[in-house]
């Protein structure tokens, strides 16, 4: 009898974290599919999963689309259970509220959560039948500091940190574990895109910059440790930020009102 297959989906896998997922995930899995816009991309990364041994396929749509999602939800339905389901497409946008495009602030919503409440969905159901699973939802230190400039694509990740905290105590007891990743400044094209004119990435100090595979590698060793945490902030740099942002938010919110 042949062994159950360990499958894994990744999206947003062409570039950046999701594509450093997902050659971390070939150590662990016999089978991956891996989703994204762009496909000669997508297919370059099977033909290298595929060189390593690995069953790999690809599925190139669009998340931010109803069509996408039904897309991704039936593939679930259809090729599943899955062992991993990494929730990594995602985009943002740089400037005031007020000035961006309706669009690509409802873009974000669609991406963020809509695309990752769809999938997950699919996929914890096959989750339970098989006796466990690993989701993982890519988030953002932005979620823990929201600023200027960032209101939409932070409040859409501060959503993922939430959702998956509560998840997390839905589904403890059918052996899934949830993380919900917060990575700070990444090396990828998420801040050489047009969406980010104007971001200077050269004011932004070498040390506060992570490597892509050091994030994955970050996050699937927190997964497998048997680390109890949900919210994982990959880099000690990151992590001191995180504490020194949310000590200040709770000292504005404990202070009393002068006036």
């Amino acid at each position: 009898m042949n062994a159950t297959p360990i499958r894994a989906l990744v999206s947003g896998a062409s570039s950046g974290i999701g594509l450093a997922f997902s050659r971390r995930l070939a150590e662990h899995c016999s089978e991956i599919i891996v989703t994204g816009r762009d496909q000669a991309r997508l297919e370059a990364l099977v033909a290298e999963l595929s060189a390593r041994g690995l069953h790999a396929s690809l599925i190139a749509a669009d998340l931010g689309t109803t069509l996408g999602r039904a897309q991704l939800v039936e593939t679930i339905r259809q090729r599943g259970p899955l062992r991993y389901l990494v929730n990594c497409a995602g985009f943002g946008t740089l400037g005031p509220f007020a000035s961006q495009h309706p669009d690509s602030q409802e873009g974000m919503v669609r991406l963020h959560i809509d695309a990752t409440l769809a999938l997950s969905r699919a996929a914890l159901a096959g989750m339970r039948a098989a006796g466990g699973g690993y989701l993982v939802n890519v988030s953002s230190l932005a979620a823990l500091a929201p600023m200027a400039g960032l209101a939409v694509y932070a409040a859409t990740k501060s959503f993922l940190n939430t959702y998956s905290m509560a998840l997390q105590q839905e589904v403890r007891e059918q052996n899934i574990k949830v993380q919900c990743l917060c990575p700070g400044y990444t090396r990828t094209q998420f801040h050489r895109s047009d969406d980010f004119k104007g971001f200077d990435a050269a004011q932004v100090p070498d040390a506060c910059w992570m490597d892509a595979e050091d994030v994955a590698r970050e996050s699937l060793a927190a997964l497998h440790s048997g680390d109890a945490r949900v919210l994982v902030i990959p880099g000690e740099i990151n992590r001191q930020w995180a504490r020194q942002s949310l000590e200040r938010q709770l000292a504005e919110l404990t202070t009393p009102d002068a006036t």
